[in-house]
């Protein structure tokens, strides 16, 4: 498969930073090649890129989309309250996301997933209305926590998307032979 991949860069002007970022990271996906692969700035990839690019079929077998589960949680109601112990967003951050999930309808433990890693068949048309679905929630609510939004756009749109083209990819982001994890902190 040819591959194509980006990583996060810095902005300059901080105060947009997490905006530009979750844009760049949902909205603009390298479309070139046969499949793209994302990565958080603090991973980067472990093997040469043609071992890794090999892999990739593996990881995407009829799927258009694969993202890794978190290895920690598994609701992103939880996620919500970890977001605010790690400060990463604010109590009132917090009220809004909880209420948006609830009032969509959004299981307990209905998954999570780590959103570092995000592996894409670039010709599946049906993701340009998955991604515009994702980043909105994200926009209109001021909470910038893809983890977050992920589990409510899988479950609004799970009807419309065939359970295939979705994967949860069978490796843990911290962990794994292809990729390689720095801390943020």
């Amino acid at each position: 498969s040819d591959v194509s991949y980006v990583t996060q860069v810095g902005v300059v002007d901080p105060a947009v930073a997490h905006v530009w970022n979750r844009q760049a990271k949902i909205l603009h996906a390298p479309r070139i090649g046969d499949v793209s692969v994302y990565m958080d700035g603090n991973i980067g990839f472990a093997r040469p890129m043609g071992q890794v690019a090999s892999a990739l079929d593996t990881i995407l077998p009829q799927s258009d989309i694969a993202i890794c589960k978190d290895a920690a949680r598994r609701c992103a109601y939880v996620e919500i309250e970890a977001c605010v112990g790690r400060k990463k967003i604010t109590s009132e951050q917090a009220a809004i996301a909880h209420q948006a999930l609830t009032n969509a309808g959004l299981p307990k433990n209905y998954g999570l997933w780590e959103c570092g890693i995000i592996v894409r068949r670039v010709k599946a048309k049906w993701l340009d209305r998955f991604h515009a679905e994702w980043f909105n929630m994200m926009l209109h609510s001021g909470v910038w926590r893809d983890q977050i939004w992920l589990p409510l756009v899988l479950y609004k749109l799970g009807k419309e998307i065939p359970i295939e083209k979705f994967c949860s990819m069978p490796m843990d982001v911290r962990n794994n032979p292809w990729f390689t994890f720095r801390s943020h902190e």
